[in-house]
């Protein structure tokens, strides 16, 4: 909840980006930063290249369980037989939208509107993860049998709701 209040200035924060902060490059930012005192007994544990190895690791697992997330929520939606085409097509579009740029242009952006920092980089990599993930998905929920869905549908179940009781679908969504 402390990091919506850099939400805030993102606009202007762009704006400015692009007006007057493209030339010179500031180069303060490549600056080393402090770190806390060692209190581990192996001093490795505390090494610049440690810490930051373990803070890359940490984003990497956050933002794929993120994005991991997202996918799954917005897959069945552009799925064309789970789906209506009016709910699909703007689904598919926001997937390819999301997946085109690559993450680290997003990170540059995130950077822009919220600072440095891994927040920055968990949603860079979370929004390209959306992406590539959702698509995935999308194709296997598109690729399944017919059968169960119709057969669900013959029942009278609406086509978002058939979705729960395809049970067969897990081995293909967590392979």
């Amino acid at each position: 909840m402390k990091y919506l209040g850099r939400l805030e200035g993102g606009l202007a924060n762009l704006s400015i980006f692009f007006s007057e902060s493209m030339w010179p490059p500031n180069w303060s930012v490549l600056e080393a930063r402090s770190y806390p005192v060692c209190d581990e007994k192996i001093e490795f544990f505390c090494s610049v290249g440690y810490l930051g190895m373990m803070e890359t690791l940490k984003i990497a697992f956050v933002s794929t369980i993120l994005g991991f997330v997202g996918a799954i929520c917005l897959s069945s939606l552009a799925a064309r037989n789970l789906t209506p085409l009016y709910i699909s097509i703007p689904i598919r579009v926001f997937l390819s939208a999301v997946r085109s740029l690559p993450s680290l242009l997003w990170a540059i952006l995130f950077v822009i509107v919220l600072g440095f920092g891994p927040l920055s980089g968990v949603l860079a990599m979370t929004f390209y993860t959306v992406g590539y993930l959702g698509k995935l998905q999308y194709e296997v929920f598109e690729g399944m049998e017919s059968a169960p869905l119709e057969a669900g549908r013959a029942m009278g179940l609406c086509r978002p709701a058939c979705l729960p009781s395809l049970s067969f679908l897990r081995p293909a969504i967590i392979c």
